[in-house]
């Protein structure tokens, strides 16, 4: 970029956000992508990443507004920021002409509603943040990934994450009721929480899921719930992952709505439980009730009676409880593990009835490629389930990534040819974008004009919905 635009630009945004600018080459750095294990280890040398112009720090819709208007005119770009824990590079700066937008001081809880169960919250607050709050007045935004210490309400939105407790909860799409975003055209749009409308189709859907192409989200309006008494756990074990599928799905079309049901294979059994119980065997489940006592027991006593029809091992339900206490854990060792080679995560959703196939071909597909690959189970519909693979490779002798994307080509590949979904919770970002057309197909080009109506000078996180110079 000429040295004296850039120095214009930097000037003008000064102006608009004093302090709350940066340019020092610390922030550049931290804030040139999130934590796809690709950039990770990429930035290791500082030289191989775009770095962005700077980083601002907003603290209303308005000044969001006039920084988006600003970037039209001096053409730059902007990406929206939250707690930098995407998994899939959708926040990985690929041009220096960019502005990165951290949103986390637009974090207050603006309005409790008791009464109807909502709350006004600003999107740049990091979800244990929120939930911290919440729990002191005995409520809960039950929305629970792995990641929410350090993620927040507008990321959540973004990508449409999804929490463990979401098979009786919803996902982030069901939980948000209305909110506010400002476009790529600097306009300010307000969806109001209504529960359910039927005045044209719902506009709202087309903001949430969009990894900060098409604008800000501002502030949202979001489900509450009672704060449970107590959560009650079953544990079983399971011979082989056929029963543990079936065992599932009968409890989902039952209609015995766990708050929490995960089904681990023996290789993610050992990696999750090894460090606080001993000598476990074949493939864990957890089942989680947290209704009031007496709904809790009678729907885990159908549940223990259901198992036994799948021969079902009862383990200690003390497991369950140990699991919930310490269920972070392994996620703050992963820099250490990643020493074994290039980890990442691929969560992807189908029938019931192609699930068995699913697990199957990718596991024997990625074995016989010489990478590890363990698995659990962790959302569950009336016709469908997740599967969320973790996946080693070794680092590559010409190419440290070669068979990092051998691994993503094989299970994105036999994802298509199942018909399941390439994402079920983490979104596309740079990671999935090749893969992006052969799922949506003709809906690519809906997307595409979308994209050209509400950001017609493309400011917002370019080359993420389309090509991009950022190869992997």
């Amino acid at each position: 970029m000429n040295m004296l635009k850039q120095d214009t630009i930097i000037n003008s945004l000064r102006d608009l956000f004093g302090k709350r600018f940066s340019d020092k080459l610390p922030d550049r750095v931290i804030y040139s992508g999130d934590v796809w294990i690709y950039h990770l280890i990429k930035s290791r040398k500082v030289s191989n990443l775009h770095l962005p112009l700077g980083v601002v720090w907003p603290t209303s819709e308005e000044e969001i507004s006039d920084l988006v208007n600003l970037a039209r005119e001096k053409k730059f770009y902007l990406i929206p920021y939250g707690g930098g824990a995407g998994a899939t590079g959708a926040s990985v700066v690929v041009s220096e002409k960019t502005i990165v937008v951290d949103l986390k001081k637009m974090k207050e809880i603006l309005e409790i509603d008791e009464e109807s169960m909502t709350a006004r919250v600003q999107t740049g607050i990091i979800s244990q943040h929120l939930e911290d709050k919440l729990n002191r007045r005995g409520l809960m935004f039950p929305h629970y990934p792995m990641s929410m210490w350090t993620s927040t309400l507008g990321g959540f939105m973004a990508t449409r994450a999804s929490g463990i407790m979401s098979t009786k909860y919803g996902n982030i799409d069901d939980l948000i009721l209305g909110f506010r975003v400002v476009t790529g055209r600097g306009e300010i749009i307000e969806f109001k929480d209504f529960p359910k409308t039927s005045v044209g189709p719902d506009l709202k859907r087309l903001f949430l899921g969009s990894e900060g192409t098409l604008g800000f989200f501002t502030e949202a309006t979001i489900r509450l719930y009672r704060l449970p008494d107590e959560r009650y756990f079953a544990v079983f074990s399971f011979k082989d992952i056929k029963s543990g599928i079936e065992f599932m799905r009968e409890i989902i079309q039952r209609g015995l709505q766990p708050a929490l049901l995960r089904f681990y294979d023996e290789f993610d059994t050992t990696t999750t439980f090894s460090h606080f119980v001993s000598e476990l065997e074949g493939n864990l489940m957890l089942v989680m009730f947290d209704d009031e006592e007496e709904i809790s027991k009678v729907k885990l006593d159908l549940v223990k009676k259901l198992a036994e029809k799948y021969r079902a091992k009862e383990l200690n339900d003390e497991i369950g409880y140990k699991w919930w206490e310490k269920r972070y854990h392994k996620y703050l060792a992963a820099p250490t593990a990643a020493r074994m080679g290039i980890i990442d995560t691929i969560e992807v959703a189908t029938k019931w009835g192609r699930l068995q196939k699913l697990y199957d071909e990718v596991k024997s597909s990625l074995e016989s490629n010489e990478a590890a690959v363990m698995a659990h189970f962790s959302h569950f519909y009336q016709d469908s389930a997740a599967v969320y693979f973790t996946i080693i490779t070794e680092y590559g002798e010409e190419d440290l990534f070669e068979p990092y994307r051998k691994a993503w080509e094989t299970v994105m590949e036999i994802c298509l040819k199942n018909n399941a979904t390439i994402s079920h919770h983490h979104g596309v970002g740079l990671l999935r974008l090749k893969w992006l057309d052969k799922e949506l197909g003709k809906a690519l080009d809906l997307l595409l004009q979308l994209k050209r109506l509400l950001d017609p000078d493309n400011v917002l996180n370019p080359g993420k919905l389309t090509a991009s110079s950022e190869r992997w």
